[in-house]
């Protein structure tokens, strides 16, 4: 295994930062294993932070560098082009410089980088709209069990309070067939009777209230 210095490491982090260089790379200019490589970044603190900020700095500088580049083909560019020019001498044949020539070219906007832009774009938020649909479609059920609350209400309710709804009804809009008359005329008596029955109750208990009082004095 090499022998870990600080000297060592500093060559490492430049070629990891200014050369863009990779570990198999790194490990040919310096002459150490990927083994012992990875063994000191698994080993040594000072070796792994220095390591790991190198890194970090390559990826800014690189971005920087893809977004500078992105933004010279979406909008177009000049550039210069120099030419050198030869000719043959008269004499011994041989070419020799006459001169150079510096033109400039434009470069267009890069047509193709543009429509993959586009379509990256167009797919994101194709992405969006589904998931917002996903999250529509996942809520819709809790508001139909919302909606359904109310009929189960309806069903708990004591069969007195159906009875009188079923009366109330009849009587508001009386039925055609005759059956149906003998239905309502049988609910209503039963009522009656109920309602009598109450009435006997509390004029009952009433009466019991009384003789208490007149027993207590």
């Amino acid at each position: 295994m090499a022998k870990y210095s600080t000297e060592l490491t500093e060559k490492i982090v430049n070629l990891l930062e200014d050369e863009f260089f990779t570990v198999s790379q790194v490990c040919k200019a310096t002459g150490i294993s990927r083994e012992t490589y990875y063994c000191w970044m698994n080993t040594r603190g000072d070796f792994r932070s220095e390591v790991e900020q190198a890194v970090a700095r390559r990826e800014a500088e690189l971005m920087t560098m893809m977004h500078a580049s992105l933004k010279k083909k979406l909008e177009g560019y000049y550039t210069t082009v120099e030419k050198d020019i030869y000719v043959p001498d008269g004499h011994t044949g041989e070419l020799v410089f006459k001169q150079k020539t510096v033109t400039k070219k434009e470069c267009p906007p890069d047509l193709r980088t543009i429509k993959m832009l586009l379509d990256r774009q167009d797919k994101s938020r194709q992405g969006e709209e589904k998931s917002a649909k996903e999250c529509v479609m996942k809520s819709k059920p809790e508001t139909l069990k919302k909606r359904v609350e109310p009929e189960k209400e309806i069903i708990l309710n004591p069969a007195e309070e159906i009875l009188e709804t079923c009366a109330e009804a009849i009587t508001e809009f009386p039925p055609k067939n005759g059956h149906i008359k003998k239905d309502m005329q049988v609910l209503t008596s039963s009522q009656k009777r109920k309602a009598e029955h109450k009435k006997k109750k509390n004029m009952t208990t009433e009466k019991i209230k009384k003789t208490v009082r007149c027993v207590r004095f």
